[in-house]
């Protein structure tokens, strides 16, 4: 980061009307995704690819060189981020922001049908590729699950 403004930068929670209905934020964006159509040596040199994305190293340095949200928590308990907060607290205020969210119905993404449950779905499937299993086990999971759901929703 670099120190050349000629003013000081001041950053803090998105405002709310007063402070009993603040609620937290919705982030969007943070994901990786693999095509499904190409072969197969392509498909496992991008999820080694991914893997190392992942990792709790490159995932500080992405946060501290952009700003980004990290996708694997762990990024932040990184010397780089904690040395960079220190020195630029502001970088962690949208960080505390987000993690300070609630889960309600303002904050749990979009509303159509079963969304929350379905990338619930994933998010768990995703964790579970991080303890070893198998990737086309733990999506075919998730996408069994989701069908069910949406299933479930029609018949109401």
């Amino acid at each position: 980061m670099v120190d050349n403004s000629a003013f000081d930068v001041g950053v803090s929670y998105l405002p709310v009307p007063n402070e009993e209905e603040r609620q937290g934020v919705i982030i969007g964006g943070a994901s990786l995704w693999m095509a499904a159509d190409i072969d197969e040596a392509k498909q496992q040199a991008a999820w080694e690819f991914m893997k190392h994305l992942s990792t709790p190293e490159v995932q500080a340095k992405w946060h501290v060189e952009t700003g980004y949200f990290a996708i694997n928590p762990a990024a932040y308990e990184e010397t780089i981020v904690q040395e960079q907060w220190a020195q630029y607290p502001q970088m962690k205020v949208t960080v505390d922001q987000l993690s300070e969210t609630e889960a309600t119905t303002a904050t749990q993404g979009a509303l159509i049908s079963v969304f929350p449950e379905a990338r619930q779905k994933v998010v768990t499937a995703m964790e579970s590729l991080y303890q070893g299993t198998d990737p086309k086990e733990a999506l075919d999971r998730a996408a069994e699950e989701t069908d069910r759901a949406l299933e479930a929703a029609a018949r109401k």
